[in-house]
């Protein structure tokens, strides 16, 4: 058995990386809570600030705190339900100014099982964010100027605009102030402005309905949405603590329920070689030159690569041979990349800068997770197997 003094100190890097990346992820999703309040602000401030006559047009603040939360919902529900996710968070991951350990705390949440409903969550905490910096504007606003709300259409009037209004306040019902006129919606159209003092009407009134319509749509059904995000990965997180396999605690009796991959000691192609385990340069032209096919091109994927380095890593449709660390039970993520591939896992062991044979144990785990995982074998090199 061998003195895994090295590979023991990979462990605790590796635990402290995990702690990094924790913190660089609670780091990227604060950023998106910021990104939204700054956003909310400065909309909000554009938009309420109206024209010089301090006129806000009522149309706009329907299309930005109603039907504008009601459709991205949609949108980011859908594209989590039938696509890939897209939302906010995903593209402010793409952006230059993010750290280093900050982008692979993203590609590794992106490799997770559950990784568009933790960025479909962290982006309905920015649009919570943007909600409450515009309602925070609004509030400021109201108490220190006149703002007049008004609208202007060139094909709607207020006989088609009054029913959706009505349809856009039935969630309160209960809050009689609050619901739409008809009498204030034909004296608040733009044209009729010059005759505000004979008709008497206050054009500040539509102030309740704005923020009926703000707290629901924008705020409420954020909530209720980013709530149950919340419930499903919470639930989805107890369930992997609970019922993840614990490969360290495996033992031999248990191990021989399992089907075991066949191990191959050659590779049938040129190949591309991954380094997902962070070999040096040294230890991969070791095995490289062990190998009976030549290496066409040398990747690099996992938590240690760059964004740009994994999606060239994934984009990779020619066989791969992917090295890892012999020692680490396997990982969902790499079980994720795997989906899209094909080619061998070599997984090694080193002491000093020496490959060494890697546990019969440490290469029946290896063997049970390759086995369910279609177009991948488990490599070893003839020069390291175990007597």
């Amino acid at each position: 058995m061998s003195d895994h003094t090295e590979a023991d100190d990979s462990h605790s890097i590796d635990g402290s990386e995990h702690l990094s990346m924790k913190k660089a992820s609670a780091s990227f999703t604060q950023i998106i809570i910021l990104i939204g309040f700054m956003l909310g602000i400065f909309v909000s401030w554009a938009v309420f600030s109206g024209d010089t006559l301090g006129r806000v047009n009522l149309i706009h603040l329907i299309f930005l705190y109603v039907f504008f939360p009601i459709f991205s919902l949609i949108v980011s529900t859908l594209s989590l339900t039938f696509g890939k996710g897209f939302n906010l968070s995903k593209i402010v991951g793409y952006c230059p100014f993010l750290s280093v350990s900050m982008k692979r705390a993203i590609l590794q949440q992106s490799q997770r099982e559950d990784a568009n409903l933790q960025f479909f969550y962290q982006s309905q905490l920015a649009a919570l964010s943007f909600s409450f910096a515009s309602l925070l504007i609004f509030i400021i606003l109201l108490i220190s100027s006149d703002i007049n709300f008004v609208w202007r259409s060139t094909l709607m009037d207020a006989d088609f605009i009054y029913p959706l209004l009505q349809w856009i306040a039935t969630p309160w019902k209960f809050w009689s102030s609050a619901q739409p006129d008809l009498s204030l919606l034909v004296a608040t159209q733009e044209y009729r402005l010059m005759a505000r003092q004979a008709i008497g009407i206050n054009f500040g009134d539509w102030w309740r309905f704005i923020l009926a319509g703000q707290i629901f749509y924008a705020i409420i059904l954020r909530s209720v949405t980013a709530l149950i995000c919340r419930v499903v990965l919470s639930y989805r997180k107890r369930n992997r603590e609970v019922f993840a396999p614990s490969f360290q605690n495996t033992n031999n009796e248990v191990a021989t329920q399992y089907t075991l991959a066949k191990v191959v000691n050659q590779v049938n192609s040129n190949y591309s070689l991954t380094n997902w385990a962070g070999l040096t340069e040294h230890l991969v032209e070791v095995i490289t030159s062990q190998l009976n096919h030549s290496a066409i091109s040398k990747l690099k994927a996992g938590p240690l690569a760059s964004v740009t380095e994994q999606l060239l890593a994934e984009r990779w449709q020619q066989t791969q041979v992917i090295l890892v660390k012999g020692w680490e039970p396997p990982l969902g993520e790499l079980a994720d990349y795997l989906e899209n591939g094909k080619g061998y896992v070599l997984p090694v062991d080193w002491k000093q800068d020496h490959l060494i044979v890697l546990s019969d144990f440490h290469l029946d785990e290896w063997r049970r997770f390759i086995q369910p995982i279609s177009n991948w074998q488990l490599l070893q090199l003839n020069s390291l197997k175990s007597a």
